[in-house]
Parts: C-alpha cells; sequence; structure tokens
C-alpha cells in the first residue's frame, strides 16, 4: 500500500477509499488509511476476564496488545460469530 497511499495523500487527488461494513444493522465506513491490515486470523487470540461482553478478547499483534471489540455487540446487536477476518485500525475512541 506504501506507493498507492502516497499518491492517495497526494494534494489535489480528491481521491478518498472508505472499507465499508455492516455492525447493529447499520452500514459504516472507514476511511482506508486508518486501516493498517485485515488479518483472516489473529494469532495469540484470548480471552478477557472480567472484561465487558463486546470486548472479545486481545491479542499479540507484532507486540502490541490489541483488544479485539465486537461492533455489533458494541451498538446493540447480537454477538458476531468468532470467523472471518478482524480490521486492525487506529481509530481510538473512549466508552464512559
Amino acid at each position: 500500500m506504501g506507493h498507492q497511499a502516497d499518491t492517495y495523500l497526494s494534494s489535489g487527488s480528491n481521491v478518498l477509499k472508505v472499507l465499508e461494513y455492516e455492525a447493529g444493522g447499520h452500514f459504516y465506513g472507514i476511511n482506508m488509511l486508518k486501516v493498517s491490515r485485515i488479518l483472516k486470523e489473529p494469532h495469540g487470540f484470548r480471552t478477557l476476564v472480567n472484561a465487558a461482553p463486546c470486548v472479545r478478547g486481545a491479542f499479540n499483534d507484532h507486540g502490541n496488545i490489541v483488544p479485539l471489540v465486537d461492533l455489533n455487540m458494541f451498538l446493540g446487536g447480537e454477538p458476531t460469530a468468532m470467523e472471518g477476518k478482524v480490521e486492525l485500525s487506529s481509530v481510538n475512541f473512549l466508552v464512559s
């Protein structure tokens, strides 16, 4: 994605690439520049004791501990099956 990202970020390109997904019965999109990669299966996945129900666990991604949050559950929907792909993004948020 290195060269594509340079073109994508160039001034005046007027290009926006969006990854679309569905969660909680609604459709969302995230800027592709915020997605570092999509994993088929996170290695070293572990469940977390006493975590919120939407926090399905965590895994080690090249030395970084990454929580796995089920956005469907977080938004009030049913739990998502633990199969398929995981999106790693740099989006940060606080929940109080």
